[in-house]
This record gives C-alpha cells, structure tokens and sequence, in this order.
C-alpha cells in the first residue's frame, strides 16, 4: 500500500511531474505516523505474514532510497519528507526483525467460516465453493488427459526414432511421458540475467497474430513497457499488470507489465528449476496473458466511453478470467504455427495449473491440505517445478480467494460464450463477441450476461 501507491506517483502521468511531486510529499510527512499506528495495531500475526513483511520492507526501503529520491531531490520540502519517512521505515524494519516469536502464533489460514463469508463478497459470484471445486477438479482431469495426447506428438517430433508412446498408457507410464517431454521442451529458456527482457521480446509477435486473426483491438504499442517488479512487490507472483491514471483522461495513458527478477540468494539448482518453469513458451503465454489480449488490452477497453464507477471498480475473477481466456483463445487459434503443440502442451499445462490453484485456494485455507499435500500435488498431478510450486504454496498463505479468480471468471466466460453461440447460431463472429465482453468494463460475468444475452 505504501510503497505501491507512491510508485504510481513517481512512474505516474495523470499529472505534471510537480503535482505528483506535491502528493507525494503529503504522503510521505503521514508516513511516520502511520507506521506509529500500524506497530499498535500489529497485536498478532502469522509467521508466515511476518517473514513476507520484512522482506517487502526491505524492498520498500530501497525503493524510497533509489527511485524515490531520484524524484524527490529537486524539491528540498519533498526530500525532507522522504528522509523522515525513510527513517521511520528503518524503525518499522527493526519493529518487525526484532518481533517476538510469541506474537507471531496466529494461523494464516482465515479458516472455513469466515472463507465461506468471504468467497461471494469478494468475488462477486453466485458459484458455491463446492461447486467451483468440482468444476475444477474436472477441468484439471480433462486438461491432463489432453495433454498426454499432446505429450504423444511432441515425443513422437523429438525421438522420432523410438516406439511411439502407447495411446493407452497407464497413469504412471503417461507422467513419465508427459514430464520427459516437459523436460526436453524446457531447455528453450532465457538466461536468469535475461529474464525480464524475455517477456517484452515477443509483444511484437502477439500483437501481429491477433491482428492477423482479428481477435480483438489492441493498444497502440507505445502505451505499454516491461520492468523489473519493484523489489517491495517481490517473492510472491511471477509478473503483474499495472495501470495507474484509469480516469484520467488528459494524458498520455501507459501500462506497465511487471516482471519479478530471479532471487539472487537463490542456489542454481533453484535458479534452473525456475526458469524452465519460465521457458520461452511460458513466457510468450505469459505476455499474452499480462498484454495481449489479457490485463493491458482489457484496461484499454475499459478506458473507452465508461463512468468512472465502472472505469475503476474491476471485479478480480473477470480481469483473471478474461486474461486465461484470451490466452487460450490464441493457442486454440494456431499459435505457434509449426511449434503450436509446444504451446498447446504448455497452455494445457497451464490449465491445470489454474484449477490447481482454484483448489489449493479452498482447501488450504478451510484447513483441509497440508504444505505437504499441497506440493505434491503441484510437483507430481500438475507437473509444476519444485521452485514454481513453493512460490505458488507461498502466495496461496498469504492471501484468500484470489487464487481462485482464475478459474472462476474464465468458467463463467466460457459458459457465457457457450450461451452466447447457442443464442446466435451461426451469425456468431469472435471479434464482436470479445469487444462486447470486455467492452463493458471488467464487470462480474455475472451482470455481463444481461448486455451479452439481450434479445
């Protein structure tokens, strides 16, 4: 909260450079008292939360020490304010390192009941958990069962010399099968010290797939830039969409795609599970997930000819949904071309993944799966590498229902699609479709229906 919103000050364009200088400055004479309060009101807490809390503050800290005081240090009442607030943060870093054990007792699951209270209001949806849980644990079944036919071709184009893999395999022989040729494919990865550059090398391409398959509108080019994720925001998710000034309307408007650095305290043998986690393929997935189509475009949407409520106030499984969606709409429509199974096979991957995540959401917080469970069920049913999977058991701890987002608004869009195609017949058309779904602002798919579905 801290940090993130002065970043948008300090990287924002809503405002000339003074004015963001000018409320930046406010935020940051608050800053000391602030933290005053928030060392009384941190009573109890889980470790988990406390270990993460240090470590983002550490971050915060370089933060107002680097790019902070770059933009601070012409103005002598901005500067001051900054040296203050920097200090009273080194006080907050001492407050935590030196918090006893014995406060840090509290469970950082929020437990059954109150999840059960949570999970409607949060994201908007009339889905049962239970529901949503069978949903996905059958989207997980059939995406692993594609992807071992998937797995089949890819074996049969890399060893073309040996036996092809039976189509009856058992379960056992089809997981061999899968991650000796997840294994081979994930070789195709970038250097650790070029991995934020990796993700803004293939924008070009997917903007020119979608073009070319008249998916959906796209963004002018100069309206979005790839970074390394501010380090306050590091250690938990792999990259994040970004886009500040939503109802300004007088400025140039810009995105930015976060990318998270690999750890340098990291050994190499964590370091290469990572980044063959996040091979060339996952990568150009994850860029289309992150900008085209997904959060960059659909932002861009929602700046068109929209009231401020719903200029602003997204509802979390539609901007998730709409981003898995949008990613799976280009494998589906040949991405790739000769080397489309090697992003079909990721992208099935990557469906299991998203339910994965929608169960280990629910039943990690009610209290139903162990870390222990957890991981295994990553690492050997989900094909997840091991520093991937921590990673991911990390996020899932520190926070609730969000995981589920997924899963959940690309469930719902799919169904709406499927409503959508029966209704329509044969005068459905791709384009109009996706421009109406995010063209109403990243709405719950539940109140889409209505726009989507009107006679």
């Amino acid at each position: 909260m801290i940090a993130a919103r002065l970043s948008d000050l300090v990287h924002g364009s809503y405002a000339p450079e003074p004015v963001r200088r000018k409320n930046a400055t406010a935020q940051l004479k608050a800053l000391p008292r602030f933290l005053s309060e928030e060392k009384k009101a941190l009573q109890r807490f889980s470790a988990t939360h406390l270990q993460q809390a240090i470590k983002e503050n550490q971050g915060r800290i370089g933060f107002f020490e680097s790019e902070l005081k770059a933009f601070t240090q012409s103005d002598p009442a901005a500067e001051k304010a900054r040296q203050a607030a920097v200090a009273a943060l080194r006080d907050f870093q001492t407050f935590l390192e030196k918090t006893p054990a014995t406060r840090a007792t509290r469970d950082w699951r929020i437990g059954k009941a109150l999840y059960e209270k949570k999970f409607p209001l949060a994201l908007q949806t009339d889905v049962s958990t239970e529901s949503l849980s069978a949903r996905a644990a059958e989207a997980f079944k059939k995406a692993r069962t594609d992807l071992f036919q998937v797995a089949r071709r890819l074996h049969q184009a890399l060893w073309p010399k040996e036996p092809a893999p039976p189509e009856d395999a058992d379960g056992p022989t089809q997981a061999k099968i899968i991650r000796r040729v997840r294994d081979e494919i994930s070789k195709d990865h970038p250097k650790a010290e070029e991995l934020v550059a990796a993700h803004a090398r293939y924008l070009d391409r997917l903007r020119s797939f979608i073009e070319h398959r008249d998916l959906v509108g796209l963004p002018p080019r100069e309206s979005l830039e790839v970074l390394p994720m501010p380090e306050f925001k590091r250690g938990a998710a792999g990259a994040e969409y970004l886009s500040p000034g939503m109802l300004d309307k007088t400025s140039t408007w810009r995105g930015t795609y976060y990318v998270d650095p690999i750890d340098p305290t990291w050994p190499a043998d964590r370091v290469e599970s990572y980044l063959r986690a996040n091979n060339d393929y996952e990568i150009e997935l994850t860029a289309a997930h992150e900008a085209y189509p997904g959060h960059h475009t659909q932002a861009w949407y929602a700046r068109k000819d929209l009231n401020p409520i719903r200029a602003t106030l997204w509802n979390g499984p539609m901007a998730e949904g709409w981003a898995v969606y949008g990613t799976e709409l280009l494998v589906r429509s040949g991405y790739g071309l000769d080397r489309s199974d090697r992003y079909l096979f990721f992208s099935l991957k990557g469906a299991m993944v998203v339910a994965a995540n929608t169960v280990l959401d629910i039943r990690l917080q009610r209290g139903e799966m162990t870390d222990e469970e957890a991981l295994r069920f990553m690492i050997e049913e989900g094909f997840q590498e091991k520093a991937q999977a921590e990673k991911k058991l990390l996020r899932a701890k520190l926070d609730s229902t969000q995981l589920v987002q997924y899963f959940l608004g690309y469930d719902e869009i799919r169904q709406l699609e499927s409503d959508v195609r029966v209704s329509l017949g044969s005068s459905f058309e791709q384009r109009k479709f996706d421009d109406a779904l995010i063209g109403h602002g990243t709405i719950a798919v539940k109140h889409l229906r209505r726009y989507l579905l009107a006679k």
